[in-house]
């Protein structure tokens, strides 16, 4: 753990050399409105993001009830079948 900072600590001495004494960052008002636009996006995204998989699963439950439905009237006309050729 001791190399690893040490190497770190190295790193940014190296750094520190080429880089200028002191760089000033200006942002301005646009910039912050710019996060809170991107932030509101993807808080939108989001939403309709889990609005979206919630019909998904509605759907999906919706199909899978079909194909039980489907799966027991076959089974009974499979059934009725069987009775008939068994009279026949």
């Amino acid at each position: 753990m001791q190399i690893q900072i040490q190497g770190v600590l190295e790193d940014v001495s190296i750094i520190n050399q080429y880089s200028p004494p002191s760089t000033v960052v200006v942002s301005d008002s646009s910039d912050k409105s710019k996060e809170k636009s991107g932030d509101q996006k993807t808080l939108c995204r989001l939403a309709q993001n889990h609005e979206a998989a919630r019909k998904s699963r509605l759907r999906k439950k919706a199909y899978v009830q079909q194909l039980e439905s489907s799966r027991l009237k076959l089974t009974q006309l499979e059934q009725e079948l069987q009775q008939a050729h068994q009279l026949v």
